[in-house]
């Protein structure tokens, strides 16, 4: 190891000891017991694996990507075929019994299946290798804002896209634990140009997909999650960072035949194929007249799909005028994902013939991907193979050509990521809490105590919706408004921590109407939450969120509604709290909005971002666009002019999470529109006004945006019920107005 050389980037040495416990592992995992393997029965053949770090910026779930493909001549591995999988009953990804003490990690899934088998070891020791990059992975990412290992490198990949530090130390990681397995020939990533060849002699990377020996993927998001098959089903397991292991949560995962959700970027609508624009037409508006489908697009590959393997649906990525190859990489996004879907029993397409069948002709050649429910992939299928019968100027081409070097790209303007060296001297949200409050003439500490209150909750909700997979918290205990037990914890949490800090009144959102500490632990501040907000998603792993906002009671004696029902101008503090690949705070008392990272080392929130300032303009929208049928034509004349510029300009992109504190982040983060507006369905509008519309506007006016209705000003509005809905449409100022 080089002298000084950061643990999580040093290439391991090989050493004689780590080689024999390698070659045990690999005599247990064949016969049960430490016996030589005969000469005549090893190979020296490896795998090759090819990944994808796609570390995305921001506190979004970031992906991981693999594959393990058998060598041209096999012998170290069994195929996929000769693996016995123990099964059970297929199963759903929320259906969870009483929390298993026997638990199965995933080292011991797969020695298991090995053994099984009768392999040679070697697989086991390279997923375990894979298992311990992604741990490491994962605990930088976690701390990615507070390390400072966010921010430009200065350069692009081979692929042309941005690399952030955290892609760098993710490559490094997985390649250097990869080599150390003495498992793998030839290493593919999105990182580097060429493949990595470990064994000189060996050129075995362009395989079609149908060869994978095993794939799988990492989910960062609110939990860590690597979800992985080897040719037999496939298997979810959910990272406990109390022991350091993956365990087991779902066998045998099958996604549904058809789903109700589709994703895309709709923002490039222009320069969609018409297949792609008929099929999407059919999903927003049925001609049978049932509900149209809902639109999700989160911007990573992972999550989506991860998305679309949970609830169903379909996820695209076709191919358009301004990449008519398409965009995804074949050998390490569109292989991977297709050979999991397929065998969680969905469908992998290009539109006109099966990715898997795929014959990869350059390294970082590039595929149209569509993939998903089996009936919803079909149906898009039919669609692309009408068009291309017709000879349509712009269907999709064949796909047996090689990607083209992908030039290099002019250095992206700065913004919330340009980060400086890290500082010793942290700023935790209770020390600029505390030293704020100083600064505030009259100031008793009451407010400073409150927010620590907050915090504590906010820190106890993290860490349940963490391990919430593992404790098995998924399960509806309200199945009208499909309320997990998850976010009835949360609401727990945060009352419980309110109440013995002075807060004298609060309006949690699952109640109808507000409720008082007792008399002796009253105080002057009253309290309005959401305490998890986007709570439909913890299944998919998506980021959600906790939001407040804090206002000073106006009534003397006992506490009244009346308290709570007070325009969006009299906060005094207000926040949200994003569960994402990390933990954020975003927090203002009326001087600026700032952003705190939790640091789980310590438990503290660090300060990561001060006066955080949106763009004046931003280049992407966010709303439900599946709903189009039932917008207002108003709302459809502006999605209109952002797909379709008239001065000929790129359209905007568009992304929808379906967590609202997810969708705001990223709003403040990159600029641009989110829209939640009022339509046929919902006349008055969909969010609550006093604990997510008052509290987000706040926030966004303090970073120099603007929070509208469409005809007045959010935090104008009084409010005349505690649950009263309003639409809401916020964002970068001179996007905002333009709509």
């Amino acid at each position: 190891m080089k002298e000084n050389a950061p643990w999580h980037t040093a290439r391991p040495v090989r050493t004689s000891s780590l080689f024999v416990l390698i070659r045990l592992s690999s005599e247990l995992f064949s016969h049960g017991h430490a016996q030589s393997v005969p000469p005549d029965k090893r190979s020296p053949k490896k795998p090759h694996l090819s990944f994808g770090s796609g570390l995305a910026r921001g506190v979004f779930p970031p992906p991981l990507q693999f594959r393990v493909a058998e060598h041209l001549s096999p012998a170290a591995f069994p195929t996929t075929s000769t693996l016995s999988c123990c099964r059970r009953a297929s199963v759903t990804m929320t259906d969870q019994g009483a929390f298993d003490t026997n638990v199965v990690t995933m080292t011991r899934f797969v020695m298991e299946e090995g053994r099984k088998a009768k392999g040679t070891g070697e697989l086991t020791t390279l997923l375990n290798s894979l298992c311990t990059a992604v741990k490491a992975i994962s605990s930088a990412v976690r701390k990615g804002g507070i390390a400072h290992l966010y921010g430009i490198a200065g350069s692009t990949n081979v692929t042309g896209d941005q690399v952030k530090k955290l892609d760098i130390l993710s490559n490094d990681l997985v390649i250097n634990m990869i080599t150390s397995s003495f498992t793998s020939c030839v290493l593919v990533s999105e990182e580097n140009e060429k493949a990595i060849i470990i064994e000189p002699e060996t050129r075995d990377a362009l395989r079609p997909g149908r060869t994978l020996v095993a794939a799988g993927y990492a989910l960062y998001g609110s939990a860590t999650m690597m979800v992985i098959s080897t040719g037999q089903g496939v298997n979810c397991f959910m990272l406990d960072p109390a022991i350091g292991e993956f365990i087991l949560v779902n066998r045998d995962v099958k996604i549904k035949e058809r789903g109700k959700i589709y994703s895309l970027n709709e923002g490039y609508a222009k320069y969609f194929d018409p297949a792609v624009t008929e099929y999407l037409q059919k999903k927003k508006f049925p001609e049978d007249g049932s509900e149209p489908y809902a639109a999700r697009y989160i911007g990573s590959m992972v999550a989506d799909v991860h998305r679309t393997l949970m609830y169903g649906g379909i996820f695209l990525y076709p191919g358009n005028v301004k990449s008519p190859k398409g965009k995804l990489r074949l050998l390490y996004e569109g292989n991977p994902m297709a050979f999991i879907i397929e065998q969680a029993g969905g469908l992998a397409s290009t539109g006109l013939e099966p990715i898997l069948d795929i014959q990869p002709e350059s390294i970082h050649q590039r595929a149209p991907v569509a993939m998903g429910s089996k009936e919803d992939v079909l149906e898009y299928i039919s669609i692309c193979q009408k068009h291309a019968q017709k000879k349509v100027s712009h269907s999709l081409p064949v796909l047996r050509t090689i990607c083209c070097p992908p030039g290099g790209t002019e250095g992206a303007e700065t913004s919330m990521s340009d980060q400086s060296a890290f500082d010793t001297d942290v700023w935790t949200l209770t020390r600029f809490i505390i030293e704020t409050g100083r600064q505030a003439k009259g100031a008793t500490g009451e407010l400073t105590q409150l927010i620590n209150a907050i915090l504590t909750a906010v820190k106890a909700i993290s860490c349940a919706v963490r391990k919430a997979g593992l404790a098995h918290l998924l399960h509806p205990f309200n199945e009208r408004s499909e309320v997990k037990v998850s976010c009835r914890t949360a609401a727990s949490a945060g009352r419980n921590s309110v109440r013995p800090t002075a807060a004298a009144a609060w309006c949690p959102r699952r109640t109808r109407s507000s409720s008082s500490p007792p008399k002796d632990k009253r105080g002057k501040y009253v309290v309005c939450f959401d305490p998890l907000d986007g709570s439909s998603n913890i299944d998919c792993l998506a980021s959600i969120g906790t939001i407040f906002a804090i206002y000073k009671r106006v009534t003397d004696g006992e506490p009244t509604d009346k308290d709570a029902l007070q325009a969006g101008n009299n906060i005094v503090c207000a926040g949200y709290t994003l569960y994402g690949s990390a933990t954020l705070i975003a927090i203002s008392t009326g001087a600026g909005l700032h952003f705190f990272t939790l640091d789980p080392a310590i438990g503290e929130f660090i300060l990561t971002e001060r006066n955080v300032k949106i763009k004046q303009k931003g280049k992407i929208y966010s709303l439900n666009e599946g709903y189009a049928k039932y917008f207002h034509p108003s709302i459809n004349e502006y999605l209109q002019h952002k797909k379709y510029p008239e001065d000929g300009s790129s359209p905007y992109g568009a992304r929808y999470v379906g967590s609202m504190v997810s969708d705001i982040h990223r709003t403040i983060a990159y600029g641009g529109i989110f829209m939640y507006p009022a339509n046929e369905k919902s006349p008055k509008g969909k969010l609550r006004l006093l604990y997510e519309c008052n509290p987000i506007a706040f926030l966004i006016e303090q970073a120099g945006g603007l929070a509208s209705t469409g005809f007045q000003r959010v935090l104008d509005i009084q409010p005349e019920e505690l649950h009263q809905r309003v639409p809401f449409v916020v964002g970068s100022p001179t996007t905002s107005t333009s709509s």
